[in-house]
């Protein structure tokens, strides 16, 4: 995924727009997805150095609302179908990149210490995509999410996706 936006991709028809706030709801930067499907990042307008692109999705509602449940995914989409269908209780989160992320980018991700608070003692489940880049994220995400659980009080879920088929994400299997 680039992280400046082309000539060629904005000749592309944009379908989604996903929008990255901070806890006070300050808006980022957008992923924006596109058909053919595609993603790039417009940051041209929002942009703010000092989150990069390491803000959490949804950052705005997990701060907002101590007693939700955060839920993570490996997309934007996945996260606010999982949000949408919490009515109030589950927000759902993921980082830019999704599963093009390394774990090493992940780390700057909810570790920074900016973010970290705001899933300090949570409920936290984890969803990936059924093939092999999302149960590396899912591993990626387990491993960071394990090496602070003690200090962070977190209590964790693994939601797998029964009899699902290869390639499916929670959105597939939900529909």
């Amino acid at each position: 995924m680039s992280t400046t936006t082309s000539k060629s991709e904005y000749r592309r028809k944009v379908v989604a727009r996903y929008e990255y706030r901070d806890a006070d709801g300050n808006l980022h930067f957008q992923v924006c997805r596109t058909e053919p499907k595609s993603f790039f990042i417009d940051k041209k307008e929002f942009y703010s150095p000092e989150y990069s692109l390491h803000i959490p999705y949804n950052l705005h509602l997990i701060a907002k609302r101590r007693e939700y449940v955060i839920f993570i995914t490996e997309g934007e989409k996945d996260a606010d179908l999982v949000t949408r269908l919490g009515e109030g209780k589950i927000v759902g989160t993921t980082l830019a990149c999704g599963c093009a992320r390394l774990p090493s980018d992940m780390q700057k991700g909810i570790h920074e210490p900016s973010f970290v608070e705001y899933f300090r003692n949570r409920w936290i489940c984890l969803a990936w995509d059924y093939d092999i880049p999302g149960i590396v994220y899912a591993i990626s995400w387990l491993s960071l999410l394990c090496s602070y659980a003690e200090q962070m009080g977190n209590r964790m879920i693994l939601v797998p996706l029964p009899y699902a088929q290869l390639s499916w994400d929670i959105t597939d299997y939900i529909d």
